[in-house]
């Protein structure tokens, strides 16, 4: 997967996670398609909310969709294409993860007993699944981060209907 490839929402998901992992910075470009395919995304959201009454009487909601369809316009012109890095452009560092040496789950596992309370209760502590060898208790789950997209929340959900047809809903 290129990181141009993302759409809009699951970019700002990702630039979030790296902030959240002590980047101080992270930015996520999209490729000409990608913005496209962002930006009608918005739209198809925007225009449920104009169907239910949601606009004020501004129409500031459909004033976006305007703008979504004007931008739309400019990139498929090429008048004003999605932005891209000078041809030249050089970088302290690059870091590229491949995701797919992914083979597990990891969990931010809390350092809750250490010494220096600053280290309790942050996510500094990552761990592939596989480390508590089914083990480990867990009192409370915390799932996603302050960006959680939409789509991982029905992945948990599944996950959880998934556990009850296992073990029941007790």
């Amino acid at each position: 997967m290129h990181i141009g490839t993302l759409l809009a929402d699951k970019a700002f998901t990702f630039t979030d996670w790296t902030a959240e992992m002590k980047a101080k910075a992270s930015i996520c470009i999209s490729e000409n398609d990608t913005l496209i395919e962002s930006l009608e995304v918005a739209k198809s959201r925007i225009s449920i909310m104009i169907d239910k009454g949601m606009d004020n009487k501004l129409k500031s909601f459909k004033g976006l969709i305007d703008r979504a369809n004007k931008r739309i316009s400019e990139i498929r012109s090429g008048k004003k294409p999605a932005l891209t890095p000078d041809s030249n452009a050089k970088y302290f560092a690059e870091f590229e993860v491949d995701l797919d040496i992914i083979a597990q789950p990891m969990i931010a596992d809390p350092d809750v007993n250490n010494e220096d309370v600053s280290k309790r209760y942050t996510h500094d502590t990552i761990r592939p699944l596989s480390y508590y060898g089914g083990n480990k208790k867990v009192d409370l789950g915390f799932v996603g981060s302050c960006m959680v997209h939409k789509g991982d929340l029905k992945i948990l959900a599944q996950m959880l209907r998934n556990l009850e047809n296992i073990h029941g809903k007790d």
